[in-house]
């Protein structure tokens, strides 16, 4: 086991994940994790499971345990409204 996975719950405790633009490498490992439920949207990324704009999720407030959100926010044009 390694360290991070001693002092957080996140490999352990069922969890729900909204990955925006996701990327290869974080989808491969989240598949090891039987606790981690996952949905990936994205506008262009072949990869992601739901063509979706960030700016009009159709998703419940409390749909999600974490939300992943990397390098997406200064591509959208109303990045307060997608922070909404």
């Amino acid at each position: 086991m390694a360290i991070s996975e001693k002092r957080t719950n996140f490999f352990s405790k069922r969890i729900k994940i909204l990955f925006v633009a996701p990327e290869y490498c974080f989808l491969r490992n989240f598949k090891r994790f039987k606790n981690i439920q996952y949905i990936s949207i994205d506008l262009e990324n072949r990869i992601a499971m739901m063509k979706i704009d960030i700016t009009d999720l159709k998703f419940n407030d409390s749909a999600f345990d974490c939300i992943l959100c990397s390098h997406v926010l200064e591509y959208v044009e109303d990045n307060r409204k997608a922070m909404r």
